[in-house]
């Protein structure tokens, strides 16, 4: 009779195993992350090569709106100017250097893309070649300057916001999403929503203001 031999998945290459996960959702390798030292190095790294991913934008754009539920016809639409990914570089370079260590997950789940609204459309990037080593990460990749997004020109977006007498605070509706336009006719061909709620600015804000 044959002998049936049965293989741990913890026998296969770092390679595959990487493979396998990058099939999964970053909410569902949550679950895995803890499973054993080996996991936890490798989800940690698919993780940052997933952010490091989406702070390129992939040829999307940050399409703002905030206005008074009142004029939710009238007012108009911001675009958001990414100035970085604070802290992402920093990942990195930490598990370059040190490898994974506990609390790397949290700081990589506080990093945040921060945008600075304008009035106006930036321009669509054209692709440009990349020197050798400019991978995203690397010191001379153009997303690891916070800065190399930004505009050159300050433009400050103000709008007058209103608070009735009797009223301790006023309410703003805000809608942010990514859209990414078709490079001929300039049609908005995805959207991927990123959040839509409503805010309350105070008075006692406003007066500190």
């Amino acid at each position: 009779m044959m002998e049936i031999k049965t293989a741990s998945i913890f026998v296969l290459p770092n390679e595959i195993l990487l493979s396998i996960f990058g099939q999964f959702s970053t909410i569902e390798l949550l679950q895995w992350i803890t499973t054993c030292r080996r996991f936890h190095s490798l989800i940690l790294r698919l993780f940052h090569n997933r952010l490091q991913y989406a702070a390129e934008l992939d040829g999307h754009t940050m399409y703002l709106e905030c206005y008074h539920p009142s004029d939710q016809l009238t007012a108009p639409g911001l675009f958001g100017i990414p100035l970085g990914t604070h802290g992402l570089n920093g990942v990195g370079r930490s598990l370059n250097i040190d490898g994974p260590t506990l609390g790397q997950a949290h700081r990589l789940g506080n990093l945040y893309t921060r945008f600075r609204p304008q009035q106006h459309e930036p321009e669509r990037k054209v692709p440009r070649w990349l020197r050798p080593g400019d991978v995203p990460g690397s010191r001379t990749h153009p997303a690891s300057d916070p800065q190399a997004e930004a505009s050159d020109t300050k433009e400050v977006v103000r709008d007058i916001v209103t608070v009735d007498a009797h009223e301790l605070f006023s309410q703003l509706a805000t809608t942010a999403y990514l859209g990414k336009r078709e490079p001929r006719r300039g049609l908005l061909e995805s959207i991927v929503p990123v959040t839509d709620s409503t805010i309350r600015v105070w008075r006692d804000w406003l007066k500190r203001m």
